[in-house]
């Protein structure tokens, strides 16, 4: 069993989940999820017990090498209910992301004081870009609604209220209302780091700043990849 402990995930540690404060969804915006009993598929495991039955299943989706490349299968279903709960934040911890982290380096240019985004050196999200844009996406919400009992078990447990397929839904409203910079995105240089210069950039959520550090174009693809998703998530009460 795996317990959480003030942002980190521990063998050791006493069960004490600490996550920052959920915000609450809109009562208006409601969308349950109807999950029917197939009785070919094997019934759900407990959500302790379940990553090896996520993982089969989305390996099923993809080249399953790429699918072990990306994806880090332990405790998926909690670490996917945080990740979109902290998609809506101004950070997000790295513990907690249910994706591998991303290799080499995030690449600048720097031309005297001024430092921009290097737009021709985004290869290192390719894995991930080429999963998001070539997966069948109908296939994918298929597992989730098989799987949605523990998705909903897991944001309970976190904090949640309500159903976890209504703050889905927000966090991806969220991410289609990033805006698309018109011109270069420059940067700040901060602890090592970098901050967008312009504030009104630097004051978007974590999940709307990945969409415009991926690049404008593949910005695009992504948020016609999420309309997509979105209008199947609406519907799995019909």
């Amino acid at each position: 069993m795996v317990y959480y402990f003030k942002g980190k995930i521990t063998q050791e540690s006493p069960r004490v989940i600490v996550i920052p404060p959920i915000a609450p969804v809109k009562s208006e915006d409601h969308y349950p999820v109807t999950v029917a009993v197939n009785p070919n598929q094997k019934p759900l495991p407990i959500l302790d017990q379940s990553d090896p039955s996520f993982e089969e299943e989305l390996s099923t989706l993809f080249d399953p090498l790429e699918i072990q490349d990306i994806f880090d299968f332990k405790n998926i279903i909690r670490r996917l209910v945080i990740t979109v709960e902290n998609a809506s934040e101004a950070t997000w911890s790295q513990d907690f992301l249910p994706y591998r982290p991303v290799h080499g380096r995030f690449r600048v240019i720097k031309n005297g004081n001024v430092v921009t985004l290097d737009s021709k050196k985004l290869k290192r999200y390719s894995p991930y870009l080429h999963f998001a844009e070539e997966v069948d996406l109908k296939r994918v919400v298929g597992i989730y609604v098989h799987f949605y009992p523990l998705f909903q078990s897991a944001y309970i447990e976190v904090g949640g209220s309500g159903e976890f397929n209504d703050k889905l839904v927000h966090v991806v409203d969220l991410l289609l209302k990033t805006p698309t910079p018109k011109d270069t995105v420059q940067l700040l240089e901060f602890n090592s780091s970098y901050k967008f210069l312009d504030p009104e950039l630097e004051a978007l959520s974590v999940g709307q700043k990945m969409l415009i550090r991926i690049g404008s174009d593949s910005e695009k693809i992504m948020k016609d990849r999420l309309r997509e998703f979105r209008g199947y998530l609406t519907k799995l009460s019909h």
